[in-house]
């Protein structure tokens, strides 16, 4: 139907609105006792029964009157809609959407189970897959033992063919060396003056044990190895004859000489004494008055024989450092730890510390040598010193220390005789397991040490348990 507004004359009241043009301002009559009708909307026009009541210009003017701005939205027609629809119809409409919902939750739960299935499946993948590489590294580190000990065995049994080899070898010192020099001539020249019949045939080996050295002050030994040992013995036993500054020694490996290096206190020590004078060293073995001691035998010396401990003792320190100083980690000693057999600390700490970078090509060099200063700079080639942590370095330290005490009784009663006094390593080049200084420095004044003395600290700390350890009565004892 149609909608016209009617204005009444009864109470009206006049408004000046602004000018439009040069006419008379346009007079607008307000009825204010005329009761407004709501506006109609465009449903209510669109769904008038009188189409004679219809008239566009009512549409135009609903959009005109700002009752519709934009254009409807999807909410807006939902909300027009569903306010038109009965209560079963909304209800309807309800149930279809939850019908839509529940299916796509089904969906999403099919998918869902699915990647939980896929995740299963990567779980159990991994799972294998960790259980494969722990088994293989198992595998990787008994084989790496197996290995360490068949080259333990290899080591040894060449030390047994070295040492059987340097039997019927001699060095020959003080002889100058030239740029080009026919040793072979030179030596039976020489030997010549022993006062026997020399001959070259006599000989298997001979060379300069060293490059060529211009300084003819110190000039490197020659090494002669015999083809018989009744003609080393010969010539050995006329070595006397020679004219100085030639002189003849025994040839040693390198571990021969390390063993010697360190048992010489001993024999230095009981030739000063009144009742041992008959000691001596043959090859790696202490002689005492026909006696025959070895390192690992040393606990069974006599009492008297108690060695200095290779340093300086105050009346509340000892200060150590050098090889043939027992408390030394160049000390040779052979002692066991995780199945691998060991000829000093640095082996043994040095082998844990490649280990713990995983360097598998430094264990086997490692294991290989014997010697501890080049043990220490093929250790020192690679990682931090420290390790990742000092405390792992330190932890690692304590555990080889205890097993070195601990294996060898003779180092045992040397460590507990040094009583409550403190440990100091007196090494100037070691800012951490030394005081960096050396005992001399360290004795006069305290203030002088720029290490930590990690090591001396460890040592008193073992001193310690293998004291308590021997406090402990076993049990067989207290049963008796």
């Amino acid at each position: 139907m149609a909608y016209r507004q009617k204005a009444s004359h009864s109470k009206s009241k006049y408004v000046k609105r602004p000018h439009v043009s040069d006419s008379s301002p346009e007079i607008i009559t307000i009825n204010r006792n005329l009761k407004k009708k709501p506006k109609p909307s465009v449903g209510d026009i669109i769904k008038s029964d009188n189409d004679s009541d219809f008239n566009p210009e009512d549409l135009l003017n609903v959009f005109r009157s700002h009752e519709i701005v934009n254009a409807p939205t999807a909410a807006s027609e939902s909300s027009s809609v569903s306010s038109t629809l009965t209560s079963d119809e909304k209800l309807d409409l309800i149930l279809t959407k939850l019908n839509v919902t529940s299916q796509d939750v089904k969906v999403n739960g099919q998918r869902i189970s699915a990647l939980g299935k896929n995740l299963g499946s990567d779980m159990k993948k991994l799972t294998k897959r960790i259980s494969r590489v722990e088994l293989e590294s198992t595998e990787t580190s008994r084989n790496m033992e197996i290995l360490a000990i068949r080259n333990a065995k290899l080591e040894s049994r060449l030390d047994r063919l070295e040492s059987d080899s340097a039997k019927l070898a001699l060095q020959l010192t003080g002889v100058a060396e030239e740029k080009k020099e026919k040793l072979l001539e030179k030596v039976t020249g020489i030997l010549v003056k022993v006062e026997v019949t020399v001959s070259q045939r006599w000989f298997t080996e001979v060379y300069r044990m060293g490059p060529f050295n211009p300084d003819h002050t110190h000039p490197h030994p020659i090494y002669i190895k015999f083809h018989h040992p009744s003609d080393k013995k010969t010539v050995w036993l006329n070595r006397f004859t020679l004219d100085a500054p030639v002189h003849l020694r025994q040839h040693f490996t390198e571990i021969v000489q390390r063993t010697r290096r360190a048992l010489q206190p001993i024999v230095n020590y009981a030739r000063n004494t009144d009742h041992f004078k008959d000691t001596y060293l043959t090859f790696d073995k202490l002689v005492v008055n026909g006696q025959i001691y070895q390192l690992s035998s040393l606990h069974n010396l006599p009492e008297e024989l108690q060695i200095p401990l290779g340093g300086s003792v105050s009346d509340s320190t000892v200060y150590f450092y050098g090889l043939q100083c027992p408390m030394s980690n160049f000390y040779p000693c052979q002692y066991t730890y995780g199945g691998i057999n060991f000829n000093c600390i640095e082996q043994g700490y040095f082998f844990g510390k490649a280990c713990h970078y995983n360097k598998r090509d430094i264990c086997a060099q490692l294991l290989a040598e014997s010697n501890p200063v080049a043990l220490k700079r093929l250790g020192e080639s690679f990682g931090r010193k420290d390790w990742d942590s000092p405390d792992d370095s330190r932890e690692m330290m304590k555990e080889l220390v205890t097993q070195k005490f601990s294996q060898n009784a003779y180092l045992e009663k040397v460590l507990l005789s040094t009583g409550n006094k403190s440990l100091v390593e007196a090494n100037p080049y070691d800012q951490y397991w030394a005081a960096g200084c050396t005992a001399t420095n360290a004795i006069s004044n305290r203030d002088t040490w720029t290490g930590k003395n990690v090591l001396g600290d460890i040592l008193s700390e073992v001193r310690q348990v293998l004291c308590d350890n021997q406090e402990i009565p076993s049990l067989e004892n207290e049963e008796d």
